[in-house]
């Protein structure tokens, strides 16, 4: 877990660095973007905390940590305390203490008849109306799929984001094994 932090921690002192040095909208743009996933990042690494006090077996506690390289650190003294109070006055508002959802800024047009279609496609499958194997064909879950891998394509050619993927489908794969651990 310490070495996660210590590369998120070295991630968002090269982005300061490279923001600093550019002032164009589509730096700020991937600013934003890098930002709301650090913040996203930051609750799962709490929500992982949360789950190595219930499942504290060593193998749980391995499958959680996240070992990079040097290369990627690039040998930065995370540890060092000059470091962290540099962090503080850069990108105060990422270390904060807030949640994603005070700062999220929906757009009228983000999905807003689709996530209450979805909504109802979900009350559906509770209530048990809906045959789970029929779920590949509908058109709500077929157009979020679709927009979902439309993003990724579009981002996978910086290598912050493709670092963001992967953390996302190493978490999405650990809940996946404590689930079925739970079974």
């Amino acid at each position: 877990m310490w070495s996660l932090r210590k590369t998120a921690s070295a991630l968002l002192q090269e982005l300061f660095h490279q923001s600093k040095k550019t002032s164009d909208p589509e730096t700020k743009k991937k600013t934003d973007i890098i930002k709301t996933a650090a913040k996203l990042i930051k609750s799962d690494i709490k929500s992982i905390e949360f789950s190595r006090s219930i499942y504290s077996s060593p193998a749980t506690i391995a499958s959680c940590e996240f070992q990079v390289s040097s290369a990627v650190l690039k040998d930065n003294d995370i540890e060092d305390g000059e470091h962290v109070s540099f962090l503080e006055e850069t990108s105060g508002d990422m270390i904060s203490e807030t949640d994603i959802e005070d700062t999220e800024n929906h757009s009228k047009t983000t999905f807003p008849q689709d996530l209450d279609e979805l909504s109802s496609v979900f009350d559906e499958i509770l209530e048990r109306r809906v045959p789970v194997d029929t779920l590949d064909q509908n058109e709500i879950l077929r157009k979020i799929r679709d927009s979902i891998y439309t993003f990724r394509k579009s981002h996978i050619e910086y290598r912050t984001a493709r670092l963001w993927f992967l953390y996302m489908d190493m978490v999405d794969l650990l809940w996946k094994f404590i689930t079925a651990e739970r079974t």
